[in-house]
């Protein structure tokens, strides 16, 4: 593991070469100059370096990196900087979806770290956020939650889904969304992909947040 892990690093240390790797507190950080040039359709084309921290934990792929600032750069008015000073790059579903599309540090800083400096940088440039992003926090929680099911009660969208954490994915039960159709006939492939083994720890802890918030 440590060795694949390595050979990530170094993948990433050649694309982004003003990075450099340390060893602090028995993690592992990629610190330095973060350059990128990015565009969004509809949008700008931004070209901006910042020098950032990226803090990766000991259980990396299970648990995902830590990005933060080096220093106290963040504009204060940009709200999605976590309370620790860390970006909040996404809800962690979302987070781990997209990870699993690129399944390494350099997917990982491309498709999450790369965008959201871009949406930083285009907040810094004129006020507003690009992508229409959702809210901090368990507000934002919840708009992910009633986007992929197209909920109009999300409410009990989510305790249908704690239910089916105990239960399991029953294709002949009402589906969470609401539409008072069969799960197999509406949602099922979203909600099979959310209980399945490699995200079920992720949905329990985003709704033990929302129930328990």
């Amino acid at each position: 593991m440590i060795s694949c892990l390595q050979e990530e690093i170094t993948q990433v240390l050649r694309y982004y070469t003003a990075l450099g790797q340390y060893e602090h507190d028995g993690a592992t950080l990629l610190e330095g100059s973060l350059s990128f040039l990015a565009s969004v359709k509809g949008s700008e084309k931004i070209e901006a370096c910042f020098d950032v921290s990226i803090r990766i934990p000991m259980d990396y792929p299970e648990e995902l990196p830590v990005v933060s600032f080096n220093g106290d750069d963040a504009v204060r008015t940009f709200e999605h900087i976590n309370a620790d000073k860390s970006f909040c790059l996404a809800v962690p579903m979302e987070q781990q979806l997209i990870f699993n599309e690129s399944p390494c540090l350099l997917g990982f800083i491309d498709n999450l770290v790369v965008p959201f400096l871009y949406s930083y940088s285009h907040f810094i440039r004129s006020g507003a956020l690009p992508f229409g992003e959702r809210a901090h926090g368990n507000a934002g929680l919840l708009e992910y939650y009633k986007d992929i099911f197209s909920s109009k009660d999300i409410q009990f969208t989510i305790l249908k889904l704690d239910q089916c954490l105990g239960t399991g994915y029953r294709p002949h039960e009402k589906c969470p969304c609401g539409s008072g159709k069969k799960s197999l006939k509406c949602h099922a492939k979203t909600l099979k992909l959310l209980l399945s083994q490699q995200y079920k720890n992720v949905l329990k802890t985003d709704l033990n947040n929302l129930i328990r918030r």
